[in-house]
């Protein structure tokens, strides 16, 4: 049985933001033009693959980019509440700028406490809708969690820096075992989604989306979902064996020590744009 803790689909780069070190490489999908929702067909069949290759996930997460933007959402839920036996609990992340729909409240209702909504709140001035969908949710009787991204007591400390993605690091083999062994994406297992391809690290999905980080030949530590060339076997084959070495991104990342890793305050504001687009 192959079972894991944690697995995010990231469903969209479109943002209402603009963060500094954000781990998703949002500012840079806009300026190069990249920015887009996965379409609904593609998130679908990747939900589809990702279940026939695993038993159970612990907790699945829809993330982005900002995934209220996403005019699909709600058919998204409703794909993965189809597998609702096969994981603990969903949770859609938000950043405080966008209100949910009325078709999202009622999916919220039908599928809490399964299904909940998570506020990464940046403040006012940033997050300056979480107020207004605290409230919304308690008119409907639901609750959310709210990561506190502000202030002098942010939640995990703050953000931390993982380096620009362009930079080949050269670490040694001890070098590169050592951060990996002391990396929090890689020990609680961060698996992530996008775009069709899966791996331990959305880190290095972003990147290698974006140009970076070329995968070395014959490197098998990225599953193209939607490749049916490859076995189902051969995907759960690559995926057991998530958490068990360093991957080939961990050349192009500073690595995220939870003891030591520098944190810096979260949602710092870049390249500001039309925030209502999404663009």
């Amino acid at each position: 049985m192959l079972r894991e803790k944690q697995l995010a689909f990231h469903i969209t780069t479109k943002c209402t933001l603009n963060c500094k070190l954000c781990v998703s490489m949002i500012p840079e999908f806009k300026i190069r033009g990249k920015a887009k929702h996965v379409p609904f067909e593609q998130v679908a069949a990747e939900i589809h693959a990702v279940f026939s290759i695993y038993d159970y996930i612990e907790d699945i997460t829809l993330s982005g980019g900002e995934p209220l933007l996403h005019p699909d959402l709600v058919k998204i839920i409703d794909t993965c509440m189809e597998y609702r036996q096969k994981f603990a609990h969903a949770r859609i992340f938000t950043n405080g700028t966008c209100l949910p729909s009325d078709a999202l409240l009622c999916r919220l209702k039908q599928f809490s406490p399964s299904l909940s909504l998570v506020i990464d709140d940046y403040g006012t001035g940033v997050s300056d809708k979480t107020e207004a969908i605290v409230r919304l949710l308690k008119d409907n009787g639901l609750t959310c969690r709210i990561n506190c991204y502000h202030g002098s007591n942010q939640h995990c400390g703050g953000w931390v820096d993982y380096g620009s993605p362009a930079i080949y690091r050269g670490y040694s083999e001890t070098q590169l075992n050592d951060m990996y062994q002391h990396c929090h994406v890689a020990q609680y297992r961060c698996i992530g989604v996008y775009n069709g391809k899966m791996t331990n690290c959305c880190w290095g999905i972003f990147g290698k989306e974006l140009g970076y980080m070329p995968l070395p030949e014959n490197e098998m530590q990225l599953i193209d979902l939607l490749d049916d060339t490859i076995s189902l076997e051969e995907k759960k084959q690559i995926a057991s064996d998530f958490g068990k070495k360093p991957l080939w991104a961990c050349q192009y990342c500073n690595g995220f020590d939870p003891e030591s890793s520098q944190r810096y305050s979260a949602g710092i504001q870049i390249l500001y744009n039309d925030r209502k687009s999404g663009t």
